[in-house]
């Protein structure tokens, strides 16, 4: 997931859809372009492995996205929310949120 959450910062539209399950492409395509008018780094990321919820992997990320639109700063912290990876040729990929209880 760390992969993916820089991918997303950076912008990186490609990048983000090939770490991402074909279900998810759509949605990670949009979180990319969120990023792409706005200077966004990330402080503290880092991701384990939680449990799973069926076939997903659930990965719990800690860090907080710092991104700066329009000269204010806003933090957007990573931790609350459940990355949900499915194993798709072969890899496993992002396939969305869910809420960490």
């Amino acid at each position: 997931m760390e992969a993916y959450v820089n991918a997303l910062i950076a912008g990186d539209e490609v990048e983000v859809i090939n770490l991402s399950c074909a279900a998810w492409e759509a949605q990670a395509a949009t979180e990319a372009a969120s990023f792409e008018s706005v200077e966004v780094s990330v402080d503290g990321l880092a991701c384990q492995g939680t449990g799973s919820d069926g076939e997903a992997a659930l990965i719990a990320c800690s860090g907080t996205i710092l991104a700066v639109y329009n000269g204010e700063q806003q933090e957007l912290p990573l931790e609350g929310r459940l990355f949900r990876a499915l194993q798709e040729d072969g890899e496993w990929k992002m396939c969305g949120y869910q809420q960490d209880p």
